[in-house]
C-alpha cells in the first residue's frame, strides 16, 4: 500500500486538489517518511517472499532468515535520518526478536539449519546454539546407527584352551552369574562404538564444502547418501518441514476454485488429480 501510494503520489496530489474533499495531500516531509519506511519494510517483504516458496527448502531457512533482518534493520536505521522511522526501526526490531528469538532454542528448526549444506553452524548467531544442535544430531545419528546393528553372533575358539573356554562358558550359561554384566559390557561397546561413528560422519559432513546458498540442499543430499548414510535418513526427515503454512492455504484457495456449486459432483479421484496433480498449472 505504501509503495503504490509513493509512486503514485503526483497523481494523488493532483487528485486530491481538484476533488471537493478536506482530505490535504501529503506533504514533502511526509512522503521521506514513508521512503524511509518503506526502506525499512523492504527485508520482510524479500523475506516472506523467500520463505513462502514450494519448490524448495524452506524451514532450515527461519533461524539464518532471523539472523539477516537483525543485520539489515540494524544497518538500515542507522540510516535514517527521521526520528519516526528510527523509532519504527526499533519496534520492528523489538517485534522481531519477540517472535523470533527462540528459534535457535526449537530443536527441529536448529537440526534443520545444521542439516543444510548452505548454513550448517554458521547459519546460527549464537555458537552454543550451534554447538547444542551438533549434538543432538551426533545423539540421533549414533541412535540410528545401534538401530541398524544387528547382534553379532559369538566367536567359535580353536586351540588347546578351546576345551576350557567351552566349558567355562557353559557352566555360565547354566547358572547366568554374569548376565546382566555381560549384557552391561556389551551394550557399552556398541553405545561407545555408534557415538564415535556418529561424531566422525557429522564431524566429516561439517568440514565438507559449503553448497552454494542458491543450489538445492536435496540434490547434494542424494549425491552423498552414500557418504553420509545415516545424516541422509535424518536430513530427509527434517528438511521437509515447510516454514509456513503457504502450500496448505494454496490447496484450499485452488479446491474452492475447482469444488463450486456447478462443479460439486466431481468425483474423490478427479479432485485430486485436479487440486493435488495439477496446482502448479
Amino acid at each position: 500500500m505504501l509503495q503504490r501510494l509513493y509512486e503514485q503520489r503526483e497523481p494523488v496530489g493532483a487528485a486530491l486538489s481538484n476533488l471537493n474533499s478536506d482530505t490535504a495531500p501529503l506533504t514533502s516531509f511526509e512522503y521521506n517518511i514513508i521512503q524511509e519506511s518503506l526502506s525499512l519494510l523492504q527485508p520482510f517483504k524479500l523475506a516472506t517472499t523467500e520463505l513462502s516458496e514450494e519448490q524448495r527448502v524452506s524451514a532450515s531457512k527461519l533461524i539464518p532468515l532471523y539472523r539477516m533482518l537483525q543485520h539489515k534493520l540494524s544497518q538500515k536505521k542507522g540510516q535514517s535520518a527521521q526520528e519516526s522511522t528510527a523509532q519504527l526501526g526499533t519496534h520492528l526490531q523489538e517485534g522481531l526478536h519477540s517472535r523470533c528469538g527462540g528459534y535457535e532454542s526449537f530443536r527441529a528448526l536448529a537440526l534443520a539449519t545444521l542439516l543444510d549444506p548452505r548454513f550448517k553452524n554458521v547459519g546460527f548467531g549464537n555458537p552454543a546454539k550451534a554447538q547444542e544442535a551438533e549434538k543432538q544430531i551426533t545423539l540421533e545419528c549414533a541412535s540410528l546407527m545401534r538401530s541398524n546393528t544387528a547382534t553379532p553372533e559369538p566367536q567359535s575358539t580353536s586351540g588347546p584352551s578351546s576345551s576350557s573356554s567351552t566349558t567355562t562358558s557353559t557352566t555360565e550359561t547354566q547358572d547366568s552369574l554374569w548376565e546382566l554384566f555381560d549384557s552391561r559390557i556389551h551394550e557399552t561397546q556398541a553405545i561407545h562404538s555408534a557415538t564415535a561413528d556418529a561424531t566422525v560422519e557429522v564431524k566429516k559432513y561439517l568440514k565438507d564444502a559449503f553448497l552454494p546458498r542458491t543450489h538445492d540442499p536435496l540434490s547434494y543430499w542424494k549425491e552423498r547418501a552414500v557418504i553420509f548414510p545415516h545424516l541422509y535418513v535424518l536430513a530427509k526427515k527434517y528438511l521437509c518441514m515447510p516454514a509456513t503454512s503457504v502450500p496448505c492455504e494454496r490447496i484450499f484457495s485452488k479446491a474452492g476454485e475447482i469444488i463450486s456449486k456447478k462443479r460439486s459432483r466431481l468425483s474423490p479421484s478427479t479432485a485430486e488429480q485436479l487440486i493435488f496433480l495439477n496446482k502448479n498449472l
